[in-house]
């Protein structure tokens, strides 16, 4: 009987109908609500507790021309607002009790300012009872993880660690130093996965949607993402990121081992928005920063500024005054300062989504002399010794055979000189045996293989006379007997050491130490201007160093020190001579107007722009005589 039964069995399962196939899918970005707020009326408000807090259809912000929630949610009508009010604040809104189902996500959208956040800032909580877990502080986010101007940004965060219970959200706005700016909320919903074949997406451009195959039965999978990249894919579960703005279908065939087939698609499934673009000002090259000034940029020599921002910008107004163009709207403005001074500069950028402002005020010195290093403005704050524990410091005392340390600065957009270089030191601490130890400091000329090679100043102090720059800031000045003459394209160097590594009887040693900007995140755009001289290990004993070695750029460490040669553009000089480059360019006249490729520029003998244009130039108005007409590709005299 048992026999029999088995093979009942077998032929039971030799006859069971195969599992149909069917093509279904979803994404991890389709999620349904259980609870959501758009700030749209005061009923949708019922169950907040509000102080402060008020319902605004249009953000405003000191910085940035932010749109409407509309633009994002075209549903939506007001937004969660609470206005700075230049005295100390500390004003809450919290939401109604939610029970926060398994796989949950708080998301909400908000608008605030970078510039102001020091000032003012926005903190997002979850109330659990007694407890508080903050999920966002708006200052801090935009230090670490980089909020790039004022802006609608989509916030998301897990809520695993509360499933199961009721809790609250507090969006809560602090103004400790009377100078903020306004703070946006809008579209509060805690979320699920959605996979019901009603369900959609809303991203922004450059988001990424994470596809997951629902499909029963396939073996093989063949996917079209319109508008996507990849636009097709044969993975299970592929991840697509949308570049354009637009409503997109997404199809999905599958495949059996029989070689049959199943298709779904869902049609305008991925809704992708535009986003308003972040302005970001790029320094011009040839140009340095400055402890004390944002930018050094030489007179009478043309500078090009860069566009550096983010979110597909279409349109740029720059208002770049001290030069010849104190409005420009081309996106990499190639401009001369025509006088000395400081003066400030800003960027608008924007495209149909809106528009946000880098603005500096008195950024920009223009000519005279100044104090120049690699250390970003941001960064400045943020400098300090690196120390190494007991191999000593980097840039310093330390016992690793780095006999010297070098910082590299680019190519000049003009030539000038540099009479003395200040030194940072964050510690200063010298036993009595090297209190007359030479710190010597040197400019030099880049080596044909890189790093320094011919000097072209010298100059030391003994160590007892550095200065404890420790809290203070304040530098040490090493002053050249004759200035170093540096070169219009040619990179220099600043040298500094050897220092002393010495040891007193108590077991005191020397503890010199530069400041410097160290940069440890790569992938945020961190770059190393610092070199150091290695000397030769001994073959016969590893721990004693030989007087020979050579120059290593440092790569281990993204790294700029803190030394400031003080330099001097020289000036340009106004005669026809200085006007006219060495390269010679066609220009072509037609009755009143003279042609050429690119921006015009026609000066007279006396070096003064007399007129300008974009591949011509009027020139009627000019008395007759001999002019020099420059453009992006050279000069050339002509005759009127």
């Amino acid at each position: 009987m048992k026999k029999i039964l088995l093979m009942a069995a077998a032929v039971g399962a030799a006859v069971a109908p195969a599992r149909a196939l069917t093509a279904s899918f979803a994404s991890q970005e389709a999620e349904t609500a259980v609870f959501a707020c758009g700030f749209d009326s005061d009923e949708e408000m019922e169950g907040w507790t509000v102080a402060g807090w008020q319902l605004e259809a249009v953000p405003r912000l000191d910085q940035g021309d932010v749109k409407p929630f509309s633009t994002i949610n075209p549903e939506s009508v007001y937004s969660a607002a609470c206005l700075d009010q230049l005295k100390p604040q500390n004003e809450a809104m919290v939401s109604p009790e939610v029970e926060v189902p398994e796989g949950a996500r708080l998301r909400f959208y908000a608008a605030f300012s970078e510039y102001f956040g020091l000032w003012g800032h926005m903190e997002v909580s979850v109330l659990d009872g007694t407890e508080s877990t903050l999920l966002l502080n708006s200052f801090l986010w935009s230090q670490e993880d980089g909020n790039e101007g004022s802006r609608w940004v989509p916030f998301s965060y897990d809520l695993s660690a509360f499933a199961g219970r009721k809790v609250r959200f507090e969006f809560r706005y602090i103004n400790t130093d009377n100078g903020g700016d306004n703070v946006y909320v809008d579209d509060v919903a805690v979320s699920v996965t959605d996979a019901s074949p009603e369900s959609s997406i809303t991203i922004f451009e450059e988001g990424s949607v994470h596809f997951t195959d629902l499909s029963e039965g396939a073996t093989a999978w063949e996917w079209t993402f319109a508008g996507g990249t990849p636009s097709a894919s044969t993975e299970q579960n592929p991840v697509v990121t949308y570049a354009e703005p637009g409503v997109y279908d997404v199809t999905l065939t599958v495949s059996d081992e029989s070689g049959a087939t199943a298709t779904a698609t869902r049609k305008a499934y991925v809704n992708v928005k535009g986003q308003t673009p972040t302005a970001r000002v790029g320094l011009p090259a040839g140009c340095y920063m400055s402890p004390w000034t944002m930018c050094y940029v030489p007179v009478g020599t043309p500078v090009t500024f860069s566009d550096r921002s983010t979110g597909k910008p279409t349109e740029w107004i720059w208002q770049l005054p001290g030069t010849d163009k104190p409005v420009c709207y081309d996106q990499n403005p190639t401009v001369t300062y025509t006088q000395e001074g400081v003066f400030g500069l800003s960027l608008r950028a924007g495209n149909a989504s809106g528009s946000t402002v880098d603005e500096y005020r008195d950024a920009v010195r223009a000519g005279g002399a100044e104090y120049v290093w690699n250390i970003s403005p941001e960064e400045s704050a943020a400098i300090e010794p690196i120390d190494m524990s007991w191999y000593g410091n980097y840039a310093g005392t330390n016992f690793l055979g780095l006999g010297a340390f070098a910082e590299r600065f680019e190519a000049p957009a003009a030539a000038g000189s540099i009479d003395c270089v200040q030194a940072y030191f964050g510690k200063v601490y010298h036993v009595a045996a090297s209190a007359d130890a030479p710190i010597v400091v040197s400019v030099c000329e880049e080596a044909a293989e890189g790093g320094p090679g011919a000097v072209l100043a010298t100059t030391s102090l003994p160590a007892k006379e550095l200065v404890d720059g420790y809290q203070a800031y304040d530098p040490t000045t090493f002053t050249f007997d004759e200035p170093a003459l540096v070169k219009k394209g040619k990179p220099f160097y600043v040298v500094i050491g050897p220092f002393p590594a010495n040891e007193d009887e108590s077991y005191n040693v020397d503890d010199i130490a530069l400041y410097c900007s160290p940069r440890r995140d790569a992938d945020k755009g961190g770059y190393s201007t610092a070199w150091h001289f290695a000397y030769d290990e001994n073959p016969d004993n590893p721990y004693e160093y030989l007087t020979t070695g050579k120059w290593m750029a440092q790569t281990d460490e993204l790294v700029s020190l803190a030394l400031t040669p003080h330099l001097e553009f020289d000036k340009a000089q106004v005669g026809i001579d200085d006007a006219v480059a060495d390269t010679a360019i066609e220009v072509r006249r037609e009755g009143d107007m003279l042609f050429a490729a690119g921006d015009v520029l026609v000066y007279n003998l006396a070096g003064m722009l007399v007129a300008r244009g974009t591949d011509s130039v009027h020139v009627g108005s000019l008395a007759s005589g001999v002019y020099v007409v420059r453009t992006p590709a050279g000069a050339a005299k002509v005759v009127l």
